[in-house]
């Protein structure tokens, strides 16, 4: 019985471990679309026609919302390239 009772405390931790993870991962996916479509934007207005602007979402596209949340003990900012995340920070210091 104590044995089962463990299973089920072990299974209740990780499920909630993960709960939280998923609103994190959340949000922050959540800011790095906003900052996309907003960068994007900016650059179309600005006549930049050449698709150049194409990469930020390509670089949001290749990482899967499930890795991100099962993966919880990498940051979240690792999952995406390092030069949208630093071009994200550069803006936001501004």
């Amino acid at each position: 019985m104590e044995i089962i009772l463990a299973i089920l405390a072990l299974i209740y931790t990780f499920i909630t471990i993960l709960f939280f993870r998923n609103l994190r991962v959340l949000s922050h996916r959540g800011k790095i679309l906003n900052y996309i479509y907003h960068k994007n934007v900016k650059e179309i207005n600005e006549g930049k026609n050449d698709f150049s602007y194409r990469w930020r979402n390509d670089a949001y596209d290749d990482v899967p919302y499930s890795d991100m949340v099962l993966k919880f003990w990498q940051p979240l900012d690792s999952f995406f390239s390092k030069k949208l995340i630093d071009e994200m920070k550069k803006e936001q210091q501004r």
